[in-house]
């Protein structure tokens, strides 16, 4: 399950929850960071992954190869379909941080991230009775 070659390239998903890897062995890995236990392992290319990054909404991961190639990777299952139009809201919620209007991460004001919170849950009470990988998401990180 561990990594069995060289890894060329290593971040953090935005939340921190999530570490994805690149590596010689012809894979890239996405690992959970608290436990250290692998979640996933992406294989494909025919050659070392160079780099392997989280997007900015955290559904995918990008690899770059040494066989000239480069893939998407949803994160998410295939039936999770696109993201709700409250997950870039999620995202910041729990990274407490966005992108300013000049591109820059800056960290959120204790009121905005409230408000977040607080939108957040309006949509886990009002999705109460339905089940996507989305809700569980949200579920298992809004208090």
């Amino acid at each position: 399950a561990g990594l069995q070659d060289a890894v060329t390239s290593a971040q953090f998903s935005r939340n921190g929850t999530r570490i994805v890897t690149a590596s010689a062995d012809q894979t890239a890995r996405m690992w959970d960071a608290a436990t250290g236990k692998v979640l996933a392992t992406l294989a494909g290319h025919e050659g070392a992954v160079n780099s392997a990054e989280f997007s900015v909404d955290g559904t995918r991961i990008v690899t770059a190869s040494g066989d000239a190639t480069a893939r998407v990777w949803s994160i998410l299952p295939a039936t999770a379909g696109p993201p709700p139009e409250w997950f870039p809201d999620f995202l910041c919620y729990v990274a407490q941080m966005r992108l300013n209007s000049d591109g820059e991460l800056e960290t959120l004001e204790p009121d905005v991230w409230l408000a977040l919170r607080e939108k957040l849950r309006e949509v886990r009470r009002a999705t109460a009775a339905l089940d996507t990988p989305y809700l569980r998401i949200l579920r298992r990180h809004l208090p």
